[in-house]
């Protein structure tokens, strides 16, 4: 009987891996997926909101959005400071090197979370009658900020469109890179903790 137990939980086991083997990676790359929402951005918005966080693709996005006249302002968030300069300023300086002019872009520099940038963009945002915005953060972002600007900005009337920069993530086998697996998991835990909190 204990040997017939043990061959039992050894099958079940062998079940079990095939099993995962089979459809681990049918289910992996629909994780990785499932965080990028983005909307086709408008002919023209007011403004277009940058997210701190990446290493500039982002900011080259938005700068791209400018210099096409897709929008004729940019607001850089980011509230943390490295050797005494607001992430913000540290934008700013990358959107100047991209051409854009000094008095196109705003900064705020009070923000230091997705939810928080959400709720001091839009004080701005109101202040300067601003009616359409362009959100612009990277592709594994787009979901939860999206998420996350909608529910802040719900009031307001203002129409928010979402766009994804380029974030080095390969959505069909991300699990396959340490750096990615990091990435995608990070965030999905960001996703579960916003839903919960906010």
């Amino acid at each position: 009987m204990p040997l017939l137990k043990k061959r039992y939980w050894v099958i079940k086991l062998g079940v079990s891996l095939l099993f995962l083997g089979f459809f681990l990676p049918l289910f992996l790359p629909s994780m990785g997926f499932f965080l990028v929402k983005i909307d086709s951005p408008p002919k023209k918005a007011d403004l277009a909101i940058v997210l701190s966080g990446d290493a500039g693709a982002r900011v080259v996005l938005a700068s791209g959005l400018y210099k096409s006249g897709v929008v004729p302002r940019i607001l850089m968030t980011g509230g943390g400071q490295y050797y005494s300069k607001y992430l913000s300023e540290y934008m700013f300086d990358f959107a100047r090197a991209q051409s854009v002019p000094a008095e196109a872009i705003l900064q705020e520099r009070a923000s230091f979370s997705t939810y928080m940038d959400a709720v001091e963009t839009l004080k701005i945002c109101e202040s300067q009658q601003v009616r359409s915005i362009i959100l612009v953060t990277s592709l594994h972002h787009t979901r939860r900020s999206g998420w996350v600007f909608r529910k802040v900005y719900y009031k307001s009337g203002i129409k928010i469109y979402v766009v994804g920069a380029e974030d080095g993530i390969n959505f069909q086998r991300w699990w396959r890179s340490r750096v990615m697996t990091q990435k995608i998991l990070i965030e999905w835990g960001k996703n579960l903790l916003y839903w919960v909190k906010y």
